[in-house]
């Protein structure tokens, strides 16, 4: 700012009256405006309102999607769900609501879930046991089912870990994959050595063998740990060997294959069958294969 005058005094009073006029100006009055605003925040308040916003419908979009889980119902019912809940009057934002990003979210909700009861687990150092079972995928590939029985605050759980791909069956393959998984999913080998008491599986050689088999893999490394022939598996082979050495439950299951097909083939029959269980007045059931 430039003063005017030849001497002090009269620069000093053409400084107080420019600043004067400064002061009573349109610039002035639009700059303390600008700064009450800044104080207030008002984008600061009206971003994390956004935010709020949008983290309240993502949080609906997912326990909607939690529910669509924990009742077993297909990906595809997503979207009518989406469209009901909108017509109550539901805001669900504007995120794609598909049986695609509906299977996202289920496969992120199980994986933070997974995570955080694992930390939990190894937190509280509880003792775990491993239960396997081989499988086939879509892609007719050899998978490995692993659960974990654990107790969780005084609760005995029985937890599903992971579906793991096998490279190859052998015993070396199978134990190679399990430990990769155990240590992948936060077990250290201490843990695990410490912690790990119980393998349970099937009958299958390569699981049981004595020299060269999963168990005596594990049982190598971990001594600690009780191996056990599944119960159910055990239970099955009873039930077969039964009834492979008694003729009457042969006779019995032919006698049952011939009724269903002579019933689920002919559509004669069956409407003949609905008509005696009517006029009877009993409950007619169908009874799959």
């Amino acid at each position: 700012m430039k003063e005017y005058g030849d001497t002090l005094v009269k620069q000093q009073q053409s400084l107080r009256k420019k600043i004067s006029e400064h002061y009573k100006s349109a610039a002035h009055s639009e700059a303390v405006k600008i700064l009450e605003v800044s104080k207030k925040k008002t984008i600061e308040k009206l971003a994390v309102a956004q935010l709020k916003a949008q983290e309240s419908t993502t949080a609906k979009v997912f326990r909607t999607v939690y529910k669509q889980a924990k009742l077993n119902r297909p990906f595809a019912d997503m979207e009518h769900e989406v469209q009901m809940q909108k017509m109550n009057g539901i805001d669900l934002g504007r995120i794609l609501h598909s049986d695609h990003s509906c299977a996202n979210i289920v496969e992120h909700i199980s994986k933070e879930m997974r995570e955080k009861v694992i930390k939990k687990i190894v937190i509280s150092g509880s003792k775990i046991s491993v239960l396997v079972d081989e499988s086939k995928s879509l892609s007719k590939k050899s998978a490995l089912v692993v659960y974990l029985r654990v107790v969780i605050e005084d609760i005995v759980e029985t937890i599903f870990l992971d579906l793991v791909e096998l490279q190859g069956t052998t015993a070396i393959d199978i134990y190679d994959e399990l430990l990769r998984c155990m240590k992948a999913h936060g077990f250290t080998q201490e843990y695990l050595f410490e912690n790990w008491v119980s393998f349970a599986c099937d009958g299958a050689s390569v699981m049981l063998g004595r020299r060269a088999g999963v168990a005596a893999l594990i049982l190598r490394d971990f001594p600690q740990v009780f191996v056990w022939h599944c119960a159910a598996h055990r239970l099955e082979l009873a039930v077969n060997y039964a009834v492979e050495e008694v003729g009457g439950v042969n006779n019995f299951r032919a006698f049952m294959d011939k009724l269903y097909s002579l019933y689920h083939q002919s559509p004669k029959n069956q409407r003949q069958l609905h008509d005696v269980s009517e006029s009877l007045r009993t409950q007619l059931l169908s009874i799959g294969r």
